[in-house]
């Protein structure tokens, strides 16, 4: 049974205009949505329960977690 999936990016240069963190964003939910439909192969009823964004400047690190 499938507990967690992960995407990760380590972007070389500092996203700095909003369409640039859309483009990542849309890369990454790619990702989730392949995996997904990969896993829901052997168990069709598997649904995401929660989608959480991690996001690091400098030190600082922040998140946001969505309840679906």
């Amino acid at each position: 049974m499938t507990k967690s999936m992960l995407a990760s990016k380590n972007l070389p240069q500092p996203i700095t205009r909003a369409s640039e963190g859309q483009h990542w964003i849309r890369v990454l939910a790619a990702e989730l949505a392949l995996r997904l439909n990969t896993a829901r192969e052997s168990e069709p009823t598997l649904w995401p329960k929660t989608i959480v964004l991690h996001a690091r400047q400098g030190m600082r690190t922040s998140f946001r977690r969505c309840v679906m």
